[in-house]
């Protein structure tokens, strides 16, 4: 029971790894594409399907954000065994591309 609602919990909040694609204006105000991953791999294939032609890395950037899937179970957890929950954060790359 405990690991089918530990997927359902995920599921709804979004534990696994996901790549999101937004289409900007660039720095010079010429049409851009951000997209944001966890691994580096997950990037450049999103920016070779955004872009067939080719692109130009126009920025790169990579964060530590908080982890909202595994709060939220650890908060769970944590509740249950009536402790303090830990945080836990994950590393998100940022790849801003123009298109050629």
């Amino acid at each position: 029971m405990r690991i089918g609602l530990g997927i359902t919990v995920c599921a709804l909040l979004g534990c696994g790894g996901g790549t999101s694609v937004k289409e900007v204006n660039g720095p010079d105000g010429t049409p851009a594409v951000v997209i944001e991953c966890k691994e580096t791999g997950d990037c450049l294939e999103e920016a070779g399907e955004a872009c067939p032609k080719g692109y130009e890395v126009l920025m790169t950037d990579r964060e530590q954000r908080p982890n909202r899937g595994a709060n939220a179970m650890e908060a769970w957890n944590a509740s249950m065994q009536k402790r303090q929950a830990a945080q836990y954060t994950e590393d998100v790359k940022t790849l801003m591309i123009a298109c050629r």
